[in-house]
Parts: structure tokens; sequence; C-alpha cells
């Protein structure tokens, strides 16, 4: 038996199912609809009170989200002024320090020039 043949056969099978079925249905209906009808309703309560647990345990979720972030930040910002404060200590514990040598030290020369080109200095031409 080739594909097509398959194909075409079921084809056609499921077409005489489905004309069956709508031939059936106007009877079978009213009797399935009335035993069917408190198992529906059953599917939909369970279905809402499943929809209502879940929004509780979003919003539930939500909330902890929220706190975990909001101790986040207070945290990071405790240690952000700890240590802000604990530089600027160090800063005015350096401003306050007398400096070694005393005040007649010379400031340090700066270099201007690289490794290839020496700096230049009073009478060259550059």
């Amino acid at each position: 038996m080739q594909l097509s043949d398959l194909i075409k056969s079921n084809a056609l099978t499921g077409v005489a199912i489905g004309i069956g079925a709508a031939l059936v249905a106007p009877a079978l209906l009213p009797l399935v609809t009335g035993s069917a009808k408190p198992i529906v309703k059953g599917f939909i309560k369970a279905a809402l009170l499943a929809y209502e647990k879940s929004q509780e345990a979003g919003a539930e979720l939500g909330e902890f989200a929220e706190d975990m972030l909001a101790e986040a930040r207070a945290e990071l910002d405790a240690e952000r002024a700890q240590h802000a404060a604990a530089v600027a200590a160090a800063a005015g514990a350096a401003a306050t320090r007398p400096r070694r040598g005393g005040a007649s030290r010379r400031p340090r020369q700066r270099l201007t020039g690289t490794a290839a080109t020496p700096p230049a200095t009073e009478g060259s031409v550059g």
C-alpha cells in the first residue's frame, strides 16, 4: 500500500466519522449535557479556585521580592555611607598630619617627555 492510498483512506474515514457524529450529536447532546453539567461545573469551580490561589501566591511572591529589594538597598546604602565616612576620616587625618621633611621641601619636578623624546631644556632647539 502506498502512502497516497493510506492518506486517501484515512481522509475518507475521517470524513465519514465527522458526518456520523454530526448526525448523531443532536440526539445524544441532551443526554450528555444533562449528566455532564455537574462535572463541567466542578471543573470550572476547580479552575477558579486554582486561579485565585495562584493570584494569592503571586502577590505574596511580589511582596517578598519587594521586601528583599528594600533590605538589599538599605544595606548597600549603609555600606556606602560607612565607606564614605572612612574615606573622609582618612582624608581628614592625612590633612592634619605634618609632612615629612617640613615645609621647605621642594615639589617634585614633572617630566614632560617620553622615553623616545627627552624633555626640553633651556637653550635646546626643539
